[in-house]
């Protein structure tokens, strides 16, 4: 694969605004995977487009039924039942900060 001088030029540009402009775990998300086993973040996603304003509050079973699509690509070798669907209140609740890598599943 052949790197343009351009393209590499461009591509530091982009990294250094993600630097400067600060960059942080989990930002726009409202729902996350937690492994059951450690409370540790595998993933995230934003979900706020199943929100329903009428009654307040998410479409759960579908956030359910998107994770565990995402679950099984991203780790192949868990079981649905070993995580947990959350959302950001609960983290919050539960002193799980989003933000901060330790909080993150890392393999």
């Amino acid at each position: 694969m052949e790197i343009k001088s351009n393209s590499l030029a461009q591509l530091r540009n982009a990294i250094k605004k993600i630097l400067s402009e600060g960059f942080e775990l989990g930002k726009g998300y409202t729902h996350f995977a937690l492994f059951k086993d450690g409370n540790k973040i595998a993933t995230g996603g934003d979900y706020s487009s199943l929100y329903d304003k009428y009654s307040k509050s998410f479409d759960n079973d579908s956030i359910k039924y998107y994770f565990k699509i995402d679950l099984k690509d991203l780790f192949p070798e868990s079981k649905s039942s070993d995580f947990k669907i959350v959302s950001r209140k609960y983290l919050g609740k539960n002193g799980i900060e989003p933000s901060d890598s330790n909080n993150w599943y890392k393999n």
